[in-house]
């Protein structure tokens, strides 16, 4: 009894830190469980900025860079699993496509996007009888917006007209289809796989409320927030069915001249079990559920046109999920 326990507890980490990389890669929040652990979304997460589209049609570009780790695995309770020791450190290097059409839709913007991501990492994991380390790298899945419509709605109670930096004052709502495509490198034997073999499906909607500022500095306050649902296949090398992931991101900021300093973080919970060949995956299903929060920063420099952006997100709580930190830088700019 007691090998055969063990065998399990072995199992269940190795599924944990299967899907390192695939919350990293999300960096808040956004978000479905896969064998073993994956939130999918935009690698970095969500932020400030959430609903808005460039202020002209065409084609921008972005680059990321995102080091972090994690120093623990957290059970279904929120603690600790006993008598593990585990180590994880990583660097994503990302790059992102945005198109914005020329032409409106129902008086809003309409993009595609897509996001390619490469990833470097060492992973120990120390659990009697298993004791392995392992360095690997690879490509990250690709995540795309196949398509993402952002339209103004309203003042709601903000002043009419546009702030400083062009924005209009109020709500702006930016609905979108997006996938995770099962293009990364894929290794079911790995402790951290950098793909994950499984598409996903990702319906989703940010909202952006522009006001003026609430506090005694700069030109105005910004509100965001952003719903997805994660929708995972079927992975069809294991027959493992990820379970479905509601999350939130959101942030507050204040607008400063070019600068737009504030908090972010990002809410995940998985609200279906995870199953593997028609059964239930131990324990409770591989639910998840994950907070974190920290601080973001951004300046623009118009006359490039150039933004720089800052972020570091840690994990406040965590279920069935290593306790993620993450800085995450990205500069972007219009290419035509």
């Amino acid at each position: 009894m007691r090998i055969q326990h063990t065998t399990k507890l072995c199992n269940y980490l190795k599924k944990v830190a299967f899907g390192i990389v695939g919350l990293s890669a999300m960096g808040a929040g956004p978000v479905p469980a896969a064998e073993g652990n994956i939130f999918g979304g935009p690698i970095g997460g969500t932020d400030i900025r959430n609903a808005y589209l460039p202020p002209a049609p065409g084609l921008y570009l972005g680059l990321a860079d995102l080091p972090g780790g994690a120093s623990q695995l957290d059970g279904p309770n929120g603690k600790p699993l006993p008598g593990s020791t585990f180590n994880f450190k990583y660097n994503i290097t990302a790059g992102f496509l945005l198109y914005e059409f020329p032409s409106q839709v129902f008086g809003g913007s309409l993009a595609s996007t897509m996001q390619f991501a490469y990833v470097q990492q060492l992973a120990y994991l120390n659990l009697p009888p298993v004791n392995r380390t392992e360095a690997k790298e690879g490509w990250l899945d690709i995540y795309t917006d196949v398509l993402k419509w952002s339209k103004h709605v309203g003042s709601f109670g903000a002043p009419e007209g546009r702030a400083e930096n062009g924005r209009p004052f109020g709500l702006t709502i930016a609905p979108a289809f997006s996938m995770i495509l099962p293009t990364g490198t894929y290794d079911p034997t790995a402790l951290a796989t950098p793909g994950k073999n499984v598409t996903f499906i990702i319906p989703n909607i940010a909202f952006t409320y522009l006001t003026r500022p609430l506090l005694p500095i700069g030109y105005a306050t910004e509100f965001d927030a952003h719903f997805f649902y994660d929708k995972a296949l079927k992975n069809p090398f294991t027959n493992y069915q990820t379970g479905d992931v509601v999350s939130l991101d959101f942030a507050v900021s204040q607008l400063i001249g070019h600068w737009q300093v504030g908090v972010a973080g990002g809410y995940g919970k998985q609200i279906t079990d995870d199953y593997k060949n028609g059964v239930l995956v131990q324990p409770d299903g591989k639910r998840l559920g994950v907070m974190k929060l920290g601080p973001v920063i951004a300046y623009d420099i118009p006359q490039l046109p150039l933004t720089l952006k800052l972020k570091y997100l840690t994990s406040l709580s965590q279920q069935n999920l290593p306790n993620t930190n993450t800085f995450v830088l990205t500069l972007a700019t219009k290419l035509f």
